[in-house]
């Protein structure tokens, strides 16, 4: 989701510009969550690419049928 990729920056940001010694460690829960921010913005990727070939296909049809209709 959009909160666990969120979460996920924070945890990039702190392992980047660590305060502490021990602010380079990383939990299984945050892994998790950096897992489950991926799988989401990856369906959020494809949902959208789908979307996009779908109105250009659309799109592509509706041209060559007003293309022929003119002939």
């Amino acid at each position: 989701s959009g909160k666990a990729l969120l979460g996920t920056i924070e945890v990039r940001n702190g392992l980047m510009h660590p305060k502490e010694t021990f602010d380079l460690g990383i939990t299984t829960r945050q892994i998790e969550a950096a897992e489950m921010a991926i799988e989401w913005l990856n369906k959020l990727h494809n949902d959208l690419f789908d979307h996009c070939r779908a109105e250009i296909a659309a799109r592509t049809a509706s041209l060559l049928v007003a293309r022929n209709q003119g002939k």
